[in-house]
């Protein structure tokens, strides 16, 4: 019974886990993305229908058909910005495209459980509040060395690159220019490619670096682009212009929404979605923050690993708490669980991409220098 119980809980932790780390990631792209607001939000909005539609879809009888067709046009959409031929990419993306669209048309939305898409857009939410208002504070995903992997740092360097940071900290680089960093780490005797990388990362972190005009008085450091593929065009700084392609995705999310919004009878949120589904995403949210500062903190040692792995954990059982669950109940078991893999799953990407040199950095707008 026990080791039923464990596979159980196993299970259903890794299950819900997953999806609300899929929820998770439209909110941080929400906040940290490189595009303008305008593009956006529609993306997060259909991101959060489009996630909705699982479990209402799942749960929902009679509507198989539906299914099979959303599943299609996800894994079309989502195989599209892979980086492929231009010509076998845009194919690809607009049957997707056409076929999310009509799947509306293909089932009686209104008959369904659309209450799910309630509590799915209350949870995401909650979840982009937080990092919103860090972006509103000045903090930004940068890449610091252009994607260069650790592991590659480590080996022409002896060094990865937050003890670089440290080591740059005591030396009290921060005061110096940009010759003047190249020639304290050209005592190491490496290559003058990654004393470039190594001084070019640290400056970017001061706001010295990658500077884009936002004013006539003002400038800020952004993310550098990189790569050719529908998800790299995307996903390049704007600045108020749009690319065909940004175009393109921008008038895919309208007709989403459009088409699905138009179908739903909407229901407020219910007593049961105060008590567990806002506490439950309240938790999620602050190990949200927590995962994203294991994997993407300029400065952090393993002692600070330990005290958020701690934070999580009692976060976790707080909020398991907080909604009335027993202590040794199945479905208590289950909600630490998720929240419990939900943490590890969000820690361990958002570490895959400090490993590529990804970074949250506080940037200081401030007069552009003569």
């Amino acid at each position: 019974m026990l080791i039923i119980l464990l596979i159980y809980v196993l299970v259903v932790g890794f299950a819900y886990g997953s999806f609300l780390a899929l929820c998770t990631f439209p909110a941080i792209w929400l906040a940290f993305g490189r595009t303008h607001v305008f593009l956006r939000m529609p993306i997060f909005l259909l991101c959060t229908l489009a996630l909705a539609l699982i479990p209402v879809l799942a749960f929902s009888p009679n509507s198989s058909d539906a299914g099979s067709a959303y599943v299609l046009g996800v894994l079309l959409v989502a195989v599209s910005f892979v980086k492929l031929h231009v010509l076998i990419q845009v194919p690809l993306f607009v049957i997707g495209a056409a076929t999310l669209i009509a799947v509306p048309y293909q089932v009686d939305v209104q008959s369904l459980d659309s209450s799910w898409v309630v509590r799915v857009a209350i949870a995401m939410t909650l979840i982009a509040i937080p990092l919103s208002l860090a972006r509103l504070a000045g903090l930004r995903l940068v890449d610091l060395t252009d994607e260069t992997p650790g592991l590659d740092m480590e080996r022409g360097t002896g060094r990865d690159l937050r003890e670089w940071f440290a080591y740059l900290d005591a030396a009290h680089a921060d005061s110096l220019k940009h010759a003047e960093i190249m020639a304290m780490l050209r005592q190491f005797g490496f290559s003058f490619e990654w004393q470039k990388t190594i001084t070019v990362a640290y400056e970017r972190a001061l706001g010295r670096w990658d500077v884009e005009p936002t004013s006539r008085e003002k400038s800020r450091v952004v993310t550098p682009d990189s790569g050719t593929s529908i998800a790299d065009v995307v996903t390049k700084s704007t600045n108020q212009q749009f690319s065909i392609w940004q175009l393109l995705l921008l008038t895919f999310c309208v007709a989403c929404l459009c088409g699905f919004v138009r179908n739903f009878s909407w229901t407020a949120p219910t007593a049961l979605d105060f008590k567990y589904v806002i506490p439950a995403t309240i938790g999620v949210a602050v190990n949200t923050v927590i995962g994203l500062y294991v994997g993407l903190a300029l400065r952090r040692n393993r002692s600070h690993i330990l005290a958020s792995m701690m934070f999580a954990i009692i976060t976790a059982v707080g909020v398991s708490l907080w909604m009335g669950f027993s202590a040794m109940g199945r479905l208590s078991a289950a909600a630490l669980m998720t929240m419990l893999l939900h943490a590890l799953l969000v820690g361990a990407i958002m570490s895959h991409f400090g490993y590529h040199g990804y970074r949250l950095v506080f940037v200081r707008v401030e007069p552009k220098r003569v």
